[in-house]
């Protein structure tokens, strides 16, 4: 069996144990790494000098995750970071790198498991939700203008009919 096999078929059992699943998606800290902020400038400011515009996507999380994130005393000391990438504060310092940042973590429309392979990581319907999402976005738009939106909303739409969340692409690239 892959990899990537067992990881759907265990993605019942991943979501339905959110406090595991969280401490291994989520390793927690008090606050973003000054550190990694520097480099991220440094990476924003080379992309300016050659002409790219830098995309930051925080992909969708599952909704119990974001609650507990959000709302556990006991995590409240790891869930710094995930307090820091909320912020406007945080959301305004990465714009002004230059940088576009789009938050999809609490997108309503992929809250449920069954978009996930664990409460961090969205499953390929899961992401393609938060990219039809973020491309609605006219600057984003404007920066990759031949993405067909429209097809990516056929297949979501037919993947979620057909119950096949996994592997949408998986039989074209």
């Amino acid at each position: 069996m892959r990899r990537a096999d067992g990881e759907v078929k265990g993605a019942a059992l991943a979501n339905a144990d959110r406090l595991n699943g969280l401490i291994r998606a989520f390793p927690g800290a008090a606050a973003v790494s000054e550190n990694q902020l520097r480099h991220l400038a440094a990476l924003a400011l080379l992309a300016q000098e050659r002409g790219a515009t830098l995309v930051a996507v925080q992909l969708p999380i599952l909704g119990a995750t974001v609650d507990y994130l959000d709302n556990d005393p006991s995590y409240h000391f790891y869930a710094g970071v995930w307090r820091d990438f909320q912020s406007e504060d945080f959301k305004k310092r990465i714009r002004d790198l230059g940088i576009l940042f789009f938050d999809t973590s609490r997108l309503p429309s992929v809250s449920e498991s069954e978009f996930f392979l664990d409460p961090a990581h969205p499953n390929e319907a899961g992401t393609l939700a938060a990219m039809i999402h973020v491309l609605s976005d006219p600057a984003l738009r404007k920066a990759l203008p031949k993405i067909n939106v429209e097809n990516m909303k056929i297949d979501f739409e037919n993947a979620v009919r057909k119950n096949e969340l996994y592997s949408i692409y998986g039989n074209r690239f």
